[in-house]
């Protein structure tokens, strides 16, 4: 299943996904994620675009994966192609954001 165009995508089409499984596709592996916070920008967009939010992912352990555009896969939204950056570990866990403008 292909997914939504990311030019039309917001925060209210991820906010019922909080807590749903992702899975990042990278190579021949897939790495699962969990959509943990969606944040709306409190930055008012120009006229005619949509309001900015960015996205946050857990990854359990593993390798810290670069910045890089990666296809991403969710049973509700489909694929898409998202630019994440690791922006923390806490030991146990990596987390990815995203950011729509």
């Amino acid at each position: 299943m292909s997914g939504p165009l990311l030019g039309q995508l917001t925060a209210a089409d991820f906010q019922p996904l909080l807590d749903e499984s992702f899975l990042l596709l990278h190579e021949s592996t897939e790495v699962p994620l969990t959509l943990v916070e969606v944040r709306p920008s409190t930055s008012k967009p120009p006229a005619g675009l949509r309001p900015p939010f960015s996205i946050l992912f857990r990854a359990g352990s593993g390798p810290v994966l670069p910045q890089s555009a990666y296809r991403i896969w969710n049973e509700k939204l489909g694929r898409m192609e998202l630019f994440i950056v690791p922006i923390r570990t806490d030991g146990a866990d990596c987390y990815y954001e995203a950011v729509f403008g």
